[in-house]
């Protein structure tokens, strides 16, 4: 399931040849919408995500052209606005898969920023979903290993989960050049299946370690803390950039806007190796913080009227920061 502005949505397969996506009221559990995948046009549902803007399903259809041209597999992007919005569709593209087999099952699906990444049976795909209305695709693979859970760290580097033959790994791709899916980095042999990974910081929540992939410490129940990045010792500064607040009095000059309100402010850093976190500063005090890409502090604007300057500031793992210059708002 995943949980995006008060609604839960739900992928469930009803029978072996029905998949159902389910949207309920959070924290009530109201069942407000039920699509069948059905009924979209013979395709399975395989993933679920959302931000604050789309819901993104994943999904498989076999295409039967005219009669004497063999049928063949899409990977089905379809992209609806928010519950809160209604759900109403803004998309539907096919994808068609380089592969004769029967089937390509997706088992996991992260969106991170504008790239959607999923992992399926045969590695793992990229989407440019920037555009709602004309996803792209950045790639798919060919004949890669499995892949049954991934994320990435919104810096270069794809983590995946991969079941080799009897074994596990925690596999580790550089994504800077988004067409391949096989700059392999590092792979590191596992004890036991993962459930999820989590990157922060150049860390991630996930069972054992290796020599590279280097374990720091054991949480209880099998959970470890492990480094995938290399140590932050040449100095070099993030960028950072603010995306200033929406003006609520267009017009007139500055950016205005209604006190006591709770906005989302977006922040984009970047690092030579990882950003650990960005702050939102208001008269230069730390208001907001956001430690994953994509980076969205949470404000909520003061309620008392007057002239603030906001500003954005991010760390990285080796103790650098950047600052923005300051925006000055009004609040009325």
């Amino acid at each position: 399931p995943v949980l995006r502005g008060g609604y839960a949505y739900v992928i469930s397969t009803i029978s072996g040849n029905e998949s159902h996506l389910m949207v309920f009221r959070a924290p009530t559990g109201e069942l407000v919408e039920e699509r069948i995948a059905e009924s979209w046009g013979g395709e399975f549902l395989f993933a679920v995500q959302a931000d604050e803007h789309h819901v993104y399903t994943v999904s498989e259809a076999t295409i039967f052209p005219d009669l004497g041209v063999d049928p063949y597999l899409v990977r089905r992007l379809k992209v609806f606005t928010s519950a809160a919005a209604g759900l109403e569709e803004t998309s539907s593209t096919d994808f068609r898969l380089k592969t004769t087999r029967d089937s390509v099952a997706v088992f996991d699906a992260k969106l991170v920023g504008d790239r959607l990444y999923v992992g399926t049976f045969w590695g793992w795909e990229a989407y440019d979903v920037t555009d709602a209305a004309a996803p792209r695709e950045l790639v798919t693979p060919m004949s890669e290993p499995t892949v049954f859970q991934l994320d990435h760290d919104g810096a270069n580097n794809l983590l995946t989960f991969t079941p080799l033959g009897a074994g596990r790994a925690l596999t580790l791709y550089d994504t800077t050049d988004e067409t391949d899916t096989t700059r392999f980095l590092e792979s590191l042999a596992l004890s036991s299946a993962v459930v999820s990974i989590v990157p922060h910081d150049g860390f991630a929540l996930i069972p054992t370690g290796s020599r590279v992939i280097q374990t720091l410490f054991r949480i209880p129940g099998g959970i470890n803390v492990v480094r995938y990045t290399v140590p932050d010792r040449a100095g070099i500064a993030p960028t950072v950039s603010l995306t200033p607040p929406t003006d609520e009095i267009p017009g007139v000059p500055g950016i205005d806007l209604t006190g006591g309100q709770i906005l989302t402010v977006r922040v984009d850093a970047k690092d030579d190796i990882i950003v650990r976190h960005v702050d939102l500063l208001v008269n230069g005090e730390v208001v907001a913080s956001a430690y994953r890409y994509p980076f969205k502090p949470r404000w909520k604007v003061p309620a008392t009227p007057g002239i603030v300057t906001v500003q954005a500031r991010a760390l990285d793992s080796g103790g650098n920061t950047a600052v923005t210059s300051p925006i000055s708002v009004k609040i009325y």
